[in-house]
């Protein structure tokens, strides 16, 4: 019952990770559109009121999905596959149960990622709830810790970059 994890080429790589980044993106425009969404939470605190540009993009987008990725798609995504995987195949004992520990552990970091960033609007708990699932399913698909890091950079770029330039802050 080993699930084999292939990495996937740089170019297939590359290329998921850009859709997946699209999808993010279209998701995230879709529940901004059907959803209330309001400030959220680092937005209300004024966590970016006395930062320079530079060091909110450095924060926004290098340090913080560093540090996010590691903890909610390196160490707690492959724990909880791995403890699914094996926990589950002492009952279960079907060739499937892989693919379901997989599954069940893409979902559980990504609630956990979305409970980190502490929305308490609905829209905004769905979004990174949306991103976490992604970004964890983006890492199982190509075996490389890069897509989902490059995904998560790129993805809180362009909001980020958008506010520095044109609102003079965020």
């Amino acid at each position: 019952m080993a699930e084999k994890t292939l990495k996937a080429s740089w170019k297939k790589t590359f290329l998921l990770t850009l859709g997946y980044l699209i999808m993010a993106w279209v998701g995230d425009v879709i529940l901004m559109v059907t959803l209330p969404m309001g400030q959220s939470k680092l937005e209300a605190s004024g966590g970016f009121d006395n930062m320079t540009p530079g060091a909110i993009l450095l924060l926004g987008c290098v340090i913080a999905p560093l540090i996010e990725e590691f903890l909610c798609r390196f160490l707690l995504f492959n724990g909880l596959r791995f403890t699914f995987r094996k926990v589950g195949g002492w009952f279960i004992k079907t060739p499937e149960w892989a693919t379901w520990a997989a599954n069940l552990a893409i979902v559980g970091s990504a609630l956990v990622f979305a409970l980190m960033h502490q929305e308490t609007v609905f829209g905004l708990f769905l979004m990174r709830f949306m991103f976490g699932f992604l970004a964890a399913h983006l890492y199982m698909k190509t075996g490389r810790f890069v897509s989902n890091l490059s995904l998560h950079m790129l993805h809180n770029a362009l909001p980020l970059v958008l506010a520095v330039a044109f609102a003079g802050h965020v």
